[in-house]
């Protein structure tokens, strides 16, 4: 049946239930109707009663059968709604992976991810600022986006979006302020994938070079537009997988020793350290989290923070407990109609083959 947003049933469909409850009341009022009159009329000559016996029960037989039908489908239909408010949701698909390197071995970075309208077309703005060495003038540095956190390539109607002149899609990828920057599809290295060297992931990659500004600071903004989406709403819960954010993965003091290869010219490193932050907006008032991991840092703010640690992949699901109060209520409900329906599906089936049987004897 049709839901409403919030995942409960929605009025066409309750009204459409309300129908059938209807038309099955009117039958039972037109066989208490023909019941009124079962009997052979006392003016009917003897000879044709039999006949007159038959015709009636055959009547009632057939509407009988009707209201059996009819009974039948309204509890099919009971049946659908309970198991659809009971349904229990299936995992979301992996989301994939973003990575953070640097043409330089040593350096120090904040990486700091806002992921809005994860529901449809998700849009990741990456911020990545560099906090050391202070020494440096000039640092390149390359996002590895892998999964459904690669940018779109397409137009909503699924035809390609022209590349600009630096390989990236205009409408999937854009830096602010603007840098050199470049877009190339490259290989996940074999030293951070934990696979078979010959089996390489692809991933998109965007190489671009932060400079010091005026100020003391590097940093820029890659906003990364994506038609995947990592949220689910299942009936009254919500499951949402985030791409995994952070940096390969490498034993402590071996980030300025292994030279990764992205399959590009480019050098490529591990930074020393990363501060990882992830930020998704803020649960509704009416929300509840649930196995919600890693930790959130405020609730009901949907955030992720550590220092710590190579990635962070947060995952999980929430409850409207809204439309969970209004399918309480309307299970509730579907189980007065369930038993209302077992009562009158019994007694239809005992109308129709008691004045089957008349039909077929002649018998009053």
């Amino acid at each position: 049946m049709a839901d409403s947003p919030n995942g409960s049933m929605n009025r066409p469909a309750f009204v459409k239930m309300l129908a059938w409850l209807v038309g099955v009341l009117w039958l039972i009022a037109v066989w208490h109707l023909q019941l009124r009159g079962r009997g052979p009329s006392v003016d009917e000559p003897e000879r044709t009663r039999p006949t007159g016996i038959r015709r009636r029960a055959v009547g009632k037989a057939f509407a009988g059968l009707l209201a059996t039908l009819i009974c039948l489908t309204f509890a099919i239909s009971v049946l659908t709604e309970f198991r659809h408010e009971n349904k229990a949701p299936a995992p979301p698909p992996k989301a994939g992976s973003v990575e953070l390197f640097f043409d330089q071995p040593g350096i120090r970075a904040a990486l700091e991810v806002r992921i809005e309208n994860p529901e449809s077309s998700p849009s990741y703005n990456y911020f990545i600022s560099v906090t050391g060495p202070a020494s440096l003038s000039r640092v390149g540095f390359s996002l590895a986006m892998q999964g459904h956190a690669e940018p779109t390539y397409v137009y909503p109607n699924g035809d390609p979006l022209p590349k600009d002149f630096r390989d990236c899609p205009p409408g999937g990828i854009s830096v602010v302020p603007d840098m050199d920057h470049t877009c190339y599809k490259g290989q996940g290295d074999p030293t951070t994938t934990y696979a078979d060297p010959g089996d390489r992931p692809s991933m998109e990659v965007l190489h671009g070079v932060l400079g010091r500004n005026s100020a003391g600071f590097m940093f820029g903004t890659v906003m990364v537009y994506s038609r995947s989406a990592i949220t689910f709403k299942v009936g009254k819960r919500t499951l949402f997988d985030f791409p995994e954010i952070g940096t390969a993965y490498l034993p402590a003091g071996h980030q300025e020793k292994v030279k990764l290869d992205l399959g590009s010219d480019h050098p490529v490193y591990a930074p020393a350290s990363l501060s990882i932050t992830v930020d998704a907006g803020d649960l509704g008032i009416a929300d509840r989290q649930e196995n919600i991991s890693p930790t959130i840092v405020a609730p009901p703010h949907l955030a992720w923070t550590t220092t710590s640690l190579s990635t962070i992949h947060a995952q999980g699901m929430y409850v409207d407990t809204t439309a969970e109060d209004e399918a309480a209520s309307h299970l509730f409900l579907l189980g007065v109609y369930a038993a209302a329906l077992s009562a009158l599906l019994l007694s239809t089936l005992t109308f129709t083959v008691k004045e089957g049987w008349k039909g077929i004897t002649g018998q009053a």
